[in-house]
């Protein structure tokens, strides 16, 4: 028996419950025949497709077995997946079985400060006068004069919106190149849906690039090649 007492996430007993009455009464459903009679549903078949579609979802085999990947269970679940999905071209496989909207986050803050070659907002307030470290202690002190706090002030200001401007047009190029993607993708049937952060200082916000290791493959593909449209932000 599951201990669900080792499971970090909360609502595990609770979904488990869940599940286990939709296929208890999946199991029960029943199908009347031609000539009038009646007999069970085909359980496997229903338990095998909605298996599909849950792994579409997550976009691979592995992701559903990734909480014990050498276990027994996870052997069997992974084998019984691979017998309808294959092991070529999964990705364009699962698109067709996919439920759920495909959600591409864009963070341009983050794509910024990962890219190495643009200056963050931190570097670019460095540039005008702020330390570099991010305290935002005042460069002037103390004994500043009205004069020099109101220049500062009003680059500061400026120069927040110039990113933030540039964030929000490229925001909106990238989402036009994700639809340009999306129109290529076949067999797709779900909305596909672009989740952006455009804070010049949200490079550490909820919403967060994905990454081509540990992401959804479908989003990975949409996002990647959306980036290469977009380019870069105009700084």
């Amino acid at each position: 028996m599951t201990d669900f007492s080792v499971v970090n996430d909360s609502d595990h007993a609770t979904l488990w419950a869940e599940a286990v009455t939709v296929l208890t009464q999946a199991i029960r459903l029943t199908c009347l025949r031609g000539d009038g009679t009646v007999e069970p549903a085909d359980f496997a078949d229903f338990l095998v497709t909605a298996l599909v579609s849950a792994a579409a979802n997550v976009g691979s085999v592995e992701r559903v077995v990734a909480g014990r990947p050498g276990s027994w269970e996870a052997g069997l679940v992974r084998d019984l997946l691979r017998g309808v999905v294959g092991y070529e071209d999964e990705a364009q496989t699962l698109v067709g079985h996919r439920t759920e909207p495909v959600v591409v986050p864009l963070n341009v803050a983050q794509l910024v400060e990962d890219s190495g070659c643009l200056p963050t907002l931190l570097e670019a307030l460095d540039g005008i006068g702020w330390p570099g470290d991010g305290t935002r202690e005042h460069p002037f002190g103390e004994g500043a004069t009205a004069d020099e706090l109101a220049v500062l002030e009003a680059a500061t200001a400026a120069l927040f919106e110039r990113y933030r401007a540039s964030y929000d047009a490229y925001a909106q190029v990238f989402a036009d190149a994700v639809r340009l993607e999306e129109d290529g993708i076949e067999g797709l049937r779900v909305e596909i849906m672009v989740v952006i952060e455009t804070d010049p200082e949200g490079a550490d916000a909820e919403v967060q690039n994905p990454s081509e290791w540990d992401s959804d493959p479908l989003v990975w593909r949409l996002w990647s090649s959306a980036r290469e449209r977009a380019g870069t932000p105009q700084l």
